[in-house]
């Protein structure tokens, strides 16, 4: 009598080959957990900037800037309040007025365009009747 062959086994495959593709959730947590280790390492660069920044004193903190900023208007204002007392004799003579009226019209001028310029800064339309 005759031996019916007997299937051969299969040989053996590796683990990860017989393994079923990942569940979609893993896949969407896997690309999450991707994204969230790329903006982390962005982060941390960006971090390390600034920090190279304050150091160079390229960055300033806001408490600092808005205390330059202050005393730099107030410079400002200060000169521009002082320009009208230093400038009125010579102009009223230039133009034969009387220097009390030209200090007096300078000073109102002046002091309109500082009063636009604390609000939103002078632009050319309020300028015009000055």
């Amino acid at each position: 009598m005759a031996r019916k062959p007997q299937p051969k086994p299969e040989p053996a495959t590796p683990q990860a080959a017989r393994r079923e593709p990942p569940a979609p959730e893993l896949v969407k947590k896997s690309q999450e957990l991707a994204a969230l280790r790329a903006t982390d390492a962005l982060l941390r660069a960006e971090i390390k900037r600034m920090t190279e920044q304050v150091a160079t004193g390229e960055l300033v903190s806001l408490e600092v800037y808005n205390a330059r900023l202050f005393t730099e208007a107030r410079r400002v204002r200060d000169a521009a309040l002082g320009a009208p007392a230093r400038y009125a004799a010579e102009l009223a003579a230039a133009l034969d007025v009387a220097p009390f009226a030209m200090l007096q019209v300078l000073n109102a001028g002046v002091r309109k365009v500082l009063s636009l310029a604390a609000g939103n800064g002078p632009f050319p339309s309020d300028l015009r009747g000055l």
